[in-house]
């Protein structure tokens, strides 16, 4: 029985493991690796399992396994504690905070306490109502970011960007779902950053066509701008 049910887990954590590392428009393995993160966790039950039912054969399975799940997340675990590191070239941070407001119903003065407490230069917002840009300029937004160009729609399809300098060169993408904006921002010192809002439609629970597509529309996009 434990052999059984560590196979199982041990299993699903490989599935997860090789969702995430192929390239595929199918849907039930785009979603698949979408949820890697979370399967690959059932490695560490299935290798207790498989250890108790199959002793030292079982538990070399279920450690080759987790190996393999924590070799996908490295650059995360990285990037987590401090090992990648990018620097501006203008050698001045550049801090941008994005919120998906969730079809405008998030809590404003939660979003504009978060900018409060972490002091961004600029924040991208994702399904932006207009009655959410309203309860964010009333919850004290302009105080911090008080420059900004939106686009505010009904239902989940407008983005914001909001920023503490100025913006230049804004413009609204056409060809995506949901609204997408860009805008360079007039810092201070060096070039203007560039910076988007984006939202990608899901590619769940409707077919991936559209996903595949503006994934495809913003690799060209983010190709043809300059280093």
């Amino acid at each position: 029985m434990f052999i059984v049910l560590g196979a199982v887990f041990v299993t699903a954590s490989l599935v997860g493991v090789v969702a995430h590392a192929v390239d595929s428009t199918r849907q039930s393995v785009i979603v698949a690796g979408a949820l890697a993160r979370t399967i690959m966790w059932a490695s560490v039950p299935g290798t207790v399992l498989l250890t108790v039912g199959a002793g030292w054969a079982g538990a070399s399975a279920g450690l080759t396994t987790i190996a393999a799940a924590a070799w996908t997340q490295r650059p995360l675990v990285a990037a987590r504690f401090g090992r990648i590191r990018s620097t501006p070239r203008t050698g001045m941070p550049f801090t941008v905070l994005n919120a998906n407001l969730l079809l405008g119903r998030a809590d404003a003065e939660a979003v504009v306490a978060l900018l409060e407490r972490h002091r961004p230069d600029v924040l991208t917002v994702v399904e932006l109502t207009p009655d959410a840009h309203d309860r964010l300029v009333a919850a004290g937004l302009g105080r911090y970011l008080p420059h900004s160009f939106v686009s505010a729609v009904d239902g989940g399809e407008g983005s914001g960007i909001y920023s503490r300098h100025p913006l230049l060169d804004v413009m609204r993408h056409d060809g995506f779902v949901t609204e997408l904006l860009s805008a360079r921002v007039n810092v201070p010192h060096g070039p203007a950053p560039l910076v988007f809002a984006v939202h990608p439609v899901p590619p769940w629970p409707r077919k991936p066509d559209v996903w595949i597509r503006e994934l495809a529309a913003l690799g060209r996009m983010m190709a043809e701008i300059p280093l």
